[in-house]
């Protein structure tokens, strides 16, 4: 405590969350109370099993993307899939002695790397002809090029 009766370490968090823009309410403390009474923030929620599982789907099977746009979400997901098979390939030249499992990626890997760029040509012809405009910015353009470039490389 100084000597106006504040915590220093609170007025460095209030700082910092005053920069950052968020808002803490006067009476929060930086430990939760198992009460959840002032003076602490409300007890955490417990998530349940369900979401967990919604959560997963989302981010492996893409299903959002699924559901706003199946034709942009059959290039996005083959790219992800053969992405990571490419990358899981090259693994080979970072470990030593290289793992049976890495050996035995090395045809699809070698396979994916010649689907990887027809992917990418894919999403970007799809994302050119979208009606939505968030599919096409000019960043995500220029990053699906890049991508193409590399891949067609071969590197």
């Amino acid at each position: 405590m100084d000597g106006h009766g504040n915590d220093n370490h609170h007025c460095g968090v209030r700082r910092v969350c005053r920069v950052l823009g968020t808002v803490l309410p006067a009476h929060a403390g930086l430990v939760a109370r198992p009460d959840g009474g002032p003076g602490g923030f409300p007890a955490a929620k417990t998530v349940n099993d369900h979401h967990w599982v919604l959560t997963v789907r989302d981010v492996v099977l893409f299903w959002r993307l699924l559901k706003a746009n199946p034709t942009l979400w059959f290039g996005e997901y083959v790219f992800h899939v053969t992405f990571l098979l490419v990358t899981l390939r090259h693994l080979r030249y970072f470990m030593d002695p290289v793992p049976a499992w890495v050996w035995d990626l090395q045809l699809p890997g070698l396979i994916a790397g010649y689907v990887l760029p027809v992917s990418l040509v894919y999403i970007l012809i799809v994302r050119s002809c979208s009606e939505r405009e968030k599919y096409s910015s000019p960043a995500n353009m220029l990053l699906l090029a890049l991508l193409l470039a590399i891949s067609g490389m071969g590197c």
